[in-house]
Order: structure tokens, then C-alpha cells, then sequence
């Protein structure tokens, strides 16, 4: 093949959209079946194990595709300034490489190197340099359509014909692992995304090394300054002796292959420009002279293969797995879809956490976003919370509670369930309405290969993950933000429909007291008293209202005071706590909420033992501002023991301090005091939950039951279906130990509506038998979970939620059809029916 005839085969297979085209291309320029023609991925037999064996989903592979471009980028300005990118003289991290090569600065504060703190001008103008397009099959009501398909296209450092196999098509290359300011390291973008292509896993590359870089280069590498490209694709196993019993990936490299069969080289071609880049709406449009285009055919995603940048397409997904993405990349849907030029059909890919900070006023509650500082084991991360108003987070999330992120990439998650385990943090109220992103960029590195698989989709399983996730349920559950916005929901949501199931309550107290079995069985006593604070309480901002106070906090840039309130000028403050058990000390400051978090002069916190009756280990901790209050959660020591006094200091510090706020207290340890349930019996018999004098048993008291109809705020709010029988919420009690569950029962449940059709008797009876008999089920399941210990479900992130509030919900769904008809079949039957059936099955 001539020049022109190598160009334009590159050409066609740029255009093609569908596995089918592709291959009738290769076929009829005679290299499909020609096997020879075709080298190892990696040079590596069996390689599908490794490229087959990475990201869980296609959205998490797809990025490791940004992740390499972004990488590009920053290796190309590195090598251009003539930096050695191993050298003491790069970047120390991807923010600072960030600050470098775009904002002509070091990264030296939380500011430099952050996407959030450039304008949207400069977003966009240095997005064109990365994009993205959708081309190919889109869904079409009525018949099947193939997937869309993704061309990824950088003007970083591009690759040379030469230099294609050591990198885009390497496997467990080493050429990213001594660079510190890149993400990839671990060929997860060249071949992570391989199994989503298609059924043929076809994959195109295209690249040409940067002209600077080629001119220092030339000496050693004839191709240097051509365009190479290939095409990966997967080979089927096969049944003949002697030959591969797995799938094999393979790319297309012709030439030489006569001499040396599948150990050829990749085709290569001149040519100043290519048009590789889309236009507005138009793929493949805009002439660069150097970079890497990367083509997936007909690419699965789990959220669907509609308009890109609609809420339920691409965009958010990527977003969410990029919540603080180095650099920003051009979106395009190139589709067909309808819209005005431009503003419909390419937007800037900037993060999830630009979108959420220029977007939060009408999306985030106010004192939102919340963060704190988390220590543990010697490593510190940074939190950061936001609470999302009503309706507001379904745009932004999906099953997320809680994202782990290291330079901005999500490399696991906790599922949102986290956030309505009733003991442990006890908001499900907000469990559809938070998001807690925890930067892990500070952990060193053997840390972050024991709390991340090197997939970087998922958590590990190992002890340290799950001593992050208590600590994280502790600074939830303490957090007095969110206590305050938990209160303000359930108030809303509960207080207004008490008075109006006050017959189902009497109803449900006639049942359990005609019956032993359930007297005994859930030791029923009074309602909980009104869980609320009244509406107002609090004017100047204090107290448990759950309405706002008049006077807002506005504070200080900076501190001008850190201290305990209790310490007595001049002497150490002392104060007792219990061994295995965490302490918690308040600092009053003037300082404003964001100090520990905020991007310029970003406060320190730190916590230190300088005495101790034995050797300890650094105190895991958390530390948040919330209104001119510092909250400090900490966790003894594991060595502390009984008797013994630890002296600490807690010291605060910024950019602009000339001295540190420095305090120091004591703690005094103490036994263990085991608290059973049911000790406080006075306070117990006040809120009437449960017999205060058995202290060895529990119950579950009535709980307040909410009808649902179709359409209404709770319907939609719960998410509520035709086939949806029973919702449960467990609301943990301010200054208890005890939980309220709220029951919510669909009375245009479809089965309990036919059986108001169809049936004889009185729908009111009909919709009472359906309350009492969901309430009963449910309160069952909850019974045997308080016994069982299983209200806190173990998760790895991915797993559905398995909380017993979650299997009520299906469960109920699942029997609604029969549940009717059940109560009134068996309340009919009589003993002389019964011996009647005895017979008959004797006889039979």
C-alpha cells in the first residue's frame, strides 16, 4: 500500500460507526483474516486476563481514557520546557504540574493548580485541546440500534509508529512509574475499556508525536514524524488443538508480518493534518498536526446511550468519577440530535466539583458545603460535604454516598445507604440528598494500595478500608449540620400527618392487646414523645429548633482566637473518658466554616501526644467548624487503658498566622461503662419507649404511619410505584438511644386498588386490613433486626442496600398482590373446615 492508500484506509476506519463496517473495511483491504498480520496486545499470550480483569463498570474504564490524555498533556509541556519528568525538577504531584505549566507557579497553597479556581473562559479555551464525541447509533423507540460510539482525541505529546507498542498498546509497562505528576501508571486507559467495545472489542489509535519533540528525537526513531495507527481488537478462543482456549487481544500490524508472523509493526503515513477533532456537532472536522485519537466502537455504558450531555447521559457520569479532573475536556454529541448550533451540542467537562460550586445556590442547602479534617493511622484526608435541597441531587448522583478521590479521580465509593444506617450515623432523611467527597491525594503510597484496588473503581477489603468507613460514620453522625438538617426534614415530613393516623395507632393497640404472641413479641408501649423542638426555638441561633435562628454567624477570615471554652486562663484543661470509647472536646474560634478547606490560606489542624503513662499511637480524629464552634471527635489510643492520663496539644495554623493557636488538655481514662438497653428506665417510661423495668428486653414502639397516594410529596419523594407497598425511614432521637420508625403505606397500592374494584367489601375496610397488615410484616422484619444485629449492613460500595428498612420495601412489594386475599381466606376458616381438609387429604 502507497501513502495515500494507508491514509485513507485510517480515514475510513476514523468514519466508520459500527463493528460490521469496520470489519468489511479490514476485510476488503485483505488484513481480517490474515492472522500473521495481527501482534499480541502487550506482546503478552493470555492477555485478557489482565485487560479483561479492571474497572467493574464501562464509565470508570472510559476515564482511565481522560485520566492518559490529561497525562499527555502535562507530559508533553514537561518535555517541551526540557524538564526531565523523573528528575527533582518536574512536578511533584498532578495539582502542581497543573501550576506549572498553566498558571506559571507552584502549587504552594490549596489554590494553584485547581480547575474551580479558573474562570469558565479559560476552561473552555484550554478544553479544546481534549475532546470527546459521540458518534454512530443512538436510541431509536421501536427498533434496536447499535451502541454509540466515543472518539477521544489529545494534543499532548502524541506517539511515534516506534513508540506505539512500549506505550498505548503496552501491558504492565514501566514508562509512567517513577513520573509524580501522573495519574496513570498502570496501562488502565490502553486497555481497560477493551471489553466494552462491542462483541469484537475494536478499538482504533491514531497518534503522531508532538513536531518539538519529534526534532529531538528523530535520530532514533524513523517514524517519528509520520501519523501511526492501528486497530485492537479481541480474537475469539478456539476449539483446535494447540491454540488459545481464551480470548486474546490483538492490534493490526502488517507490516513486516511476512518475515516476522504477529511480531509486525503498525502502519504509518505522511501527512501535515488530520481532521480529527469535532466542530459544534460535526465529528472529525477540526485539522490538528500532532496528537492521540482514540476510537471505542459501539461502547457499552451502564447509564444509558442517550444525549450525552442530558442529565441521565455521559456527562454526569464522568463527572462524578472526575469530581476534581486535572484538566478540562470538550464534550460533543455528534449524533443527530435537534438544538441550536453550539450550545446543544458541546459543553466543558470541568468536574463535579466546579459544577457543584458555580451551580450551589440553587442546588446546595445553605452552610453547604461542609468539610473537616480526618486523621487516622498517621494519615490525614479532607472531607467535604454537601447537603443538596429536596429533588436537587438526582442530577448529580445515583448511588453515591460517599466518593474516595486521589488527585481528583474517584478510586471507590460507599453506596448512599451509609447515611440511614440507624445507629451508626442515623440521616435517612438525607440519604438521598448528601454527598461526602474525601480527598485522599495525602496518603502515601502503600497506604493507597491497601484502601484501593489498582483498578481504582473500587475499595479494598482490607482493615483499613473498614476503619475508614468508622471513621467517616462517626464524623457524620457528630456533625451538628446535619443533625439540624436531619431534624428540619423529619419535622417537615412527620410532625403535620401525626394527628391524622390517630385511629390506625388505636386500632393497632386493639390488635396487639387481643393478641399474646405480639404483646410479647414487640412489648409495644406509648408513642415517643414529640420529637421535635418547637418551630422558632433557638432565635439567636441556639438550641434544637429546627427553624433558623435570626442572627447569622459571619466569621473571620482568619482567627483571631482558637481555644477551649472550659479551660481556665493560665491552667490545663482536664476532663475524664472511657477506654474504647471515642471523646469529644469543643474549641470556641471566630474563624468561618471553610477555614480548613477553602482553596487560598487553608488552615492546619493537628493533634499530638506529648505525655502519656505508656507508649500510644497518634489519636484517630476529626475535627469541623460549624458556626464559630470547633468540634474535636477523637478516638483514644488503642494502647490506652484504665488509669492512665494522656496530655495532648491541638494546634492550629495558616499561611498568615505569625504564631499558632496552641491548646493543651488532659484525658483522664476510665473503665468501660457498659450501657444496657433499657437502664434509664425514667427517661425510657417518659418517651414511652419500651418497658423501662426489664432491662434486658426491647421493643419496638408504635410507630407513626403515613398514607401515601399517588402524586403526592411523599409518593414522589420516596419514589413510590403502582406495585410499592410500605416505605420505612428509622429516625434516630436527639438525646436517646432510641429509634422512631416512620411507616408510609401506598393506599393506591395496584393490588389493594383491584381488590376495591372487584371486591364486595367496604374499601375502607379493605384500605385498614392493608395499613395494619403492612405495618405488622414490617415491624416483624425490623424486630428480628434489632435481635440480629443486622442494621448495619456490610457493604464494598457496589452491592444493593441490604438494610431491613430496604427489605421491607421489597418484601411488602412482593406479597401485596396476596395479602388481601390471605386475611380474609384464613380468618374464615373454622374448625369443621379444617377437620373437612384433614379428611380429604387422609382420602387422597
Amino acid at each position: 500500500m502507497n501513502n495515500i492508500e494507508i491514509k485513507q484506509l485510517c480515514m475510513r476506519l476514523l468514519r466508520a460507526d459500527t463493528e460490521n463496517d469496520v470489519i468489511e473495511i479490514l476485510k476488503n483491504a485483505g488484513f481480517w483474516d490474515n492472522t500473521d498480520a495481527w501482534r499480541l496486545y502487550g506482546d503478552k499470550e493470555g492477555n485478557f486476563a489482565q485487560a479483561g480483569n479492571q474497572q467493574a463498570l464501562p464509565e470508570a474504564a472510559f476515564v482511565e481514557k481522560i485520566v492518559n490524555c490529561c497525562d499527555s498533556r502535562l507530559m508533553d509541556e514537561c518535555l517541551k520546557r526540557g524538564i526531565d519528568p523523573e528528575s527533582n525538577d518536574a512536578p511533584r504531584n498532578v495539582r502542581d504540574a497543573v501550576a506549572m505549566f498553566f498558571e506559571n507557579r507552584r502549587a504552594e497553597n490549596q489554590e494553584a493548580g485547581t480547575l474551580r479556581n479558573w474562570s469558565s473562559e479559560q476552561r473552555t479555551e484550554q478544553s479544546r485541546f481534549i475532546t470527546i464525541a459521540a458518534t454512530g447509533g443512538r436510541p431509536t423507540r421501536g427498533r434496536r440500534t447499535a451502541n454509540m460510539c466515543l472518539t477521544i482525541v489529545d494534543q499532548g505529546e502524541g506517539q511515534s509508529g516506534q513508540r506505539l507498542p512500549k506505550t498505548i498498546l503496552s501491558l504492565n509497562a514501566k514508562n509512567k512509574q517513577r513520573i509524580r505528576f501522573v495519574q496513570g501508571k498502570f496501562n488502565m486507559g490502553g486497555s481497560g475499556a477493551l471489553r466494552f467495545c462491542g462483541r469484537f472489542g475494536l478499538q482504533l489509535v491514531i497518534s503522531k508525536r508532538d513536531p518539538i519533540l519529534a526534532a529531538k528525537e528523530c535520530a532514533g526513531d524513523r517514524t517519528v514524524d509520520q501519523w501511526a495507527f492501528t486497530i485492537v481488537r479481541r480474537e475469539q478462543p478456539s476449539s483446535k488443538s494447540g491454540e488459545p482456549i481464551h480470548s486474546e487481544f490483538t492490534y493490526l500490524a502488517p507490516v513486516g508480518c511476512v518475515k516476522n508472523p504477529r511480531r509486525g509493526e503498525v502502519l504509518t503515513f505522511d501527512a501535515d493534518m488530520l481532521p480529527l477533532m469535532p466542530v459544534a456537532d460535526e465529528p472529525y472536522k477540526r485539522d490538528v498536526s500532532w496528537g492521540t485519537a482514540i476510537k471505542l466502537y459501539e461502547y457499552e455504558t451502564s447509564v444509558g446511550q442517550s444525549n450525552v450531555l442530558w442529565p441521565d447521559g455521559l456527562l454526569y457520569a464522568l463527572e462524578r468519577l472526575l469530581p476534581e479532573i486535572a484538566l478540562p475536556v470538550r464534550l460533543h454529541e455528534c449524533r443527530g440530535y435537534a438544538g441550536a448550533k453550539e450550545r446543544s451540542f458541546e459543553t466543558t467537562i470541568a468536574g463535579l466539583v466546579v459544577r457543584l460550586e458555580e451551580g450551589k445556590g440553587d442546588n446546595v442547602e445553605d452552610g453547604f458545603p461542609d468539610s473537616a479534617v480526618i486523621r487516622m493511622d498517621g494519615m490525614q484526608m479532607k472531607a467535604r460535604i454537601y447537603a443538596f435541597k429536596e429533588d436537587k441531587a438526582g442530577t448529580y448522583l445515583k448511588g453515591e454516598g460517599v466518593i474516595f478521590t486521589i488527585n481528583g479521580q474517584a478510586h471507590g465509593h460507599l453506596p448512599k445507604s451509609i447515611f440511614s444506617r440507624p445507629r451508626a450515623v442515623g440521616l435517612p432523611r438525607l440519604k438521598d440528598s448528601l454527598l461526602v467527597l474525601v480527598d485522599c491525594s495525602s496518603l502515601p503510597a502503600m497506604q493507597r494500595e491497601d484502601l484501593f484496588m489498582s483498578s481504582r473503581d473500587r475499595l479494598s477489603k482490607k482493615v483499613m478500608r473498614y476503619t475508614v468507613e468508622k471513621e467517616i460514620e462517626e464524623l457524620l453522625r457528630e456533625n451538628p449540620k446535619l443533625r439540624k438538617l436531619q431534624e428540619q426534614r423529619r419535622f417537615e415530613d412527620v410532625e403535620s400527618k401525626l394527628s391524622d393516623e390517630k385511629p390506625l395507632e388505636e386500632v393497632l393497640q386493639r390488635i396487639f392487646k387481643a393478641s399474646p404472641t405480639l404483646q410479647n413479641l414487640f412489648l409495644l408501649g406509648r408513642r415517643l414523645a414529640r420529637p421535635f423542638h418547637k418551630a422558632g426555638e433557638g432565635e439567636n441561633g441556639e438550641g434544637g429548633g429546627v427553624k433558623k435562628g435570626k442572627d447569622k454567624f459571619q466569621g473571620r477570615r482568619h482567627p483571631t482566637y482558637f481555644r477551649i471554652p472550659e479551660a481556665s486562663s493560665g491552667k490545663v484543661f482536664s476532663r475524664g473518658c472511657e477506654e474504647g470509647r471515642r471523646t469529644r472536646v469543643k474549641f470556641e474560634t471566630d474563624v468561618e466554616n471553610e477555614y480548613f478547606d477553602r482553596a487560598v490560606d487553608a488552615g492546619m489542624f493537628d493533634l499530638e501526644v506529648l505525655e502519656s503513662s505508656r507508649d500510644v499511637s497518634p489519636p484517630n480524629f476529626s475535627i469541623t467548624l460549624d458556626d464559630g464552634t470547633a468540634n474535636l471527635n477523637m478516638a483514644l489510643p488503642p494502647e490506652a487503658q484504665p488509669s492512665d492520663e494522656l496530655l495532648l496539644q491541638a494546634t492550629v495554623v495558616d499561611s498568615t498566622l505569625v504564631d499558632p493557636f496552641v491548646n493543651v488538655f488532659r484525658l483522664r481514662v476510665g473503665a468501660k461503662h457498659v450501657h444496657k438497653p433499657g437502664s434509664k428506665s425514667e427517661k425510657q417510661d417518659e418517651h414511652g419507649g419500651g418497658n423501662g423495668n426489664k432491662p434486658d428486653r426491647q421493643g419496638i414502639s408504635l410507630p407513626p404511619v403515613i398514607s401515601v397516594k399517588e402524586g403526592d410529596k411523599h409518593w414522589i419523594k420516596h419514589k413510590f410505584t403502582s406495585e410499592t407497598a410500605c416505605h420505612v425511614i428509622s429516625d434516630p432521637i436527639e438525646g436517646t438511644a432510641q429509634i422512631e420508625h416512620t411507616f408510609y403505606i401506598n393506599v393506591d397500592n395496584i393490588s389493594l386498588k383491584t381488590e376495591m374494584k372487584y371486591g364486595r367489601q367496604d374499601p375502607r375496610l379493605l384500605e385498614a386490613k392493608f395499613k395494619y397488615a403492612n405495618v405488622l410484616i414490617g415491624l416483624a422484619i425490623l424486630h428480628d433486626a434489632q435481635n440480629n444485629g443486622s442494621e448495619r449492613p456490610e457493604s464494598d460500595g457496589q452491592e444493593e442496600d441490604a438494610s431491613p428498612q430496604n427489605l421491607i420495601r421489597r418484601a411488602t412489594t412482593a406479597i401485596a398482590p396476596v395479602i388481601l386475599p390471605v386475611i380474609d381466606q384464613l380468618s374464615g376458616l373454622s374448625e369443621e373446615a379444617l377437620e373437612q381438609i384433614s379428611e380429604r387429604g387422609v382420602d387422597d
